[in-house]
């Protein structure tokens, strides 16, 4: 059986003393990251899921979702982006007429790849993010769909784009994968820039934002206006550094499929998978991005940070939604799901409250504002 670890010896040590359940570690990467056993709840109608343990660090909770749902096995042997890169398996390049809207990926590997829609590429003549999940088998090249989110620059740094492992911002996301805009997608590029610039550590060793207008210390912006331009901020990269205990914490558990993910106490979404095997492969990529947020985004309205029942109830909002397919791509359907208070898409099937998810690859969902 898999253990929870980092946080394993923590819990050990709790169970020798009179501490109260919810146990605080301090890894040297993640100070202040805690998890909470004390809780788990069902999905309502959705009996095979079970909300696990909140794990928290700093501003983001995150509450993992556990299935007794075999795996899709066809997902358990697909690999990610990132994991194609680093063995080689994958060339991504612009298409000959260079259009914007695509990119070409080829497969050069044994293994199918899925492309997340929000994943961000580096490189070409202007960085970009993955629109839609996209699966290309061995031996095809696929014509992908992307924005851009590098406005203002048309000139190449390297032929080949290199895929960062990390997802964009949420907003940015958001734009990409649901709203499906371009405009809106720069816009939110923008934002992000703008509060990325103004982090800094503040007097009691956290991250907070220099009020508007207060620019003292902040780096000036180049020509373009690229997502990189947030990347590459030092506080970022650290703060998400402070991930990977949480990842391999993630990793480590049992049956999870996906997580619930709240920032500031507000939920900001919704990511399932059809197979714990491919999300311990795409988690790092997915809380790599959830903690850039944790620095960007904006304070939620609520005092009050989301429960592990509130979080269950929009689980079941996502997964109730109206499913109306897109379109289908190399014989993988691509839904778009609508509900109360979530929007997003879903490829491989549609989940369903009685029996099994029709083949669902993967969802990712996201609270309406």
């Amino acid at each position: 059986m898999k253990k929870l670890f980092p946080f394993v010896l923590a819990l050990a040590l709790a169970g020798c003393s009179n501490s109260p359940k919810t146990v605080t570690t301090s890894p040297k990467s993640a100070p202040g990251a805690s998890l909470d056993t004390t809780q788990t709840a069902s999905v309502p109608d959705f009996a095979r899921l079970t909300l696990a343990g909140s794990i928290t660090s700093g501003n983001v909770t995150i509450y993992p979702i556990t299935s007794t749902q075999p795996s899709q096995k066809e997902l358990d042997d697909m690999v990610t982006l990132d994991e194609a890169k680093r063995k080689d398996w994958v060339e991504i390049t612009e298409q000959a007429d260079e259009t914007v809207e695509f990119l070409e990926v080829k497969n050069t590997g044994p293994k199918a790849i899925f492309l997340m829609g929000g994943e961000i590429l580096l490189g070409g003549k202007q960085d970009r993010i993955v629109s839609k999940d996209t699966i290309v088998k061995p031996g095809e090249t696929v014509k992908v769909p992307v924005y851009c989110v590098d406005q203002g620059r048309w000139s190449e740094t390297y032929s080949e784009f290199k895929p960062t492992g990390k997802m964009a911002p949420h907003e940015v996301r958001r734009a990409a994968t649901v709203a499906k805009n371009q405009e809106a997608v720069w816009s939110d590029v923008a934002t992000t820039n703008a509060r990325g610039r103004r982090v800094h550590v503040d007097d009691i060793g956290g991250y907070a934002l220099r009020p508007d207008g207060d620019s003292s210390g902040m780096p000036a912006l180049g020509g373009s206006e690229s997502i990189k331009t947030t990347l590459d901020t030092k506080l970022v990269q650290k703060r998400q550094a402070e991930a990977d205990p949480i990842i391999e914490a993630l990793r480590k558990q049992d049956n999870v499929i996906g997580i619930v993910i709240v920032v500031n106490g507000e939920i900001q979404g919704f990511e399932y998978f059809g197979s714990n095997t491919f999300f311990e492969k795409a988690v790092s990529s997915i809380l790599k991005g959830v903690f850039t947020d944790s620095l960007v985004a904006e304070k939620g309205k609520s005092k009050v940070t989301a429960t592990m029942k509130d979080a269950s109830a929009f689980v079941a909002d996502c997964l109730k939604g109206k499913s109306t397919k897109v379109e289908s791509l190399g014989g993988y359907s691509v839904n778009s799901m609508d509900s109360a208070d979530s929007d997003g898409v879903t490829i491989g099937g549609s989940p369903s409250a009685a029996g099994s998810d029709s083949g669902l690859y993967r969802g990712s969902y996201f609270k309406k504002k």
